[in-house]
């Protein structure tokens, strides 16, 4: 009557594979947020012309 959770190191599992997948996942998240806000910076940038 296990659903597979009992098994022992499930927990060490489940906490290795976040362990990996954080690092992978907050690039991710950095590679697409962090153009954005540098686009979003330069649009709200007062320009100045010269002449």
């Amino acid at each position: 009557m296990s659903n597979g959770t009992s098994v022992k190191g499930g927990g060490t599992f489940r906490f290795g594979l976040l362990l990996l997948a954080f690092p992978l996942l907050l690039w991710l998240f950095l590679l697409v947020v962090l153009p954005h806000i540098d686009l979003f910076l330069v649009s709200m940038r007062e320009r100045i012309s010269y002449g």
